[in-house]
């Protein structure tokens, strides 16, 4: 049986995908971010739009441990994290090209 909760990875840098997620998108058109939890009452950035999505292949799971959302270093507490298979419905937010790149490092830094 698998022990529960999971072992907690060692914390790992987030910032070389985000300097390719900057890359790959250039801002040269408009960003699109699902949200399928905390950002969907509370996303703390202003979206020019926003739709109900559904992604497929994914769904919603209490799975991922957090020393900064709900836990401490000691004592990691469950966040939600998206595991494959089923579905997860959420809304989808389009950020104007214009978004700056303090902007994208808040929003990535709160969510990865």
């Amino acid at each position: 049986m698998k022990d529960w909760p999971a072992p907690i990875t060692p914390l790992r840098d987030p910032q070389p995908l985000l300097a390719r997620v900057r890359h790959e998108w250039g801002g040269r058109e408009d960003l699109w971010v699902f949200g399928y939890a905390s950002l969907l009452w509370n996303p703390e950035f202003d979206a020019d739009e926003h739709r109900p999505a559904t992604v497929r292949g994914w769904h919603r799971a209490l799975r991922m441990a957090s020393r900064i959302n709900r836990g401490t270093p000691d004592h990691p507490g469950l966040v939600l994290t998206l595991e494959r298979g089923g579905s997860c419905r959420g809304l989808a937010f389009r950020l104007g090209a214009s978004v700056t790149r303090a902007d994208l490092a808040k929003l990535w830094r709160r969510e990865m």
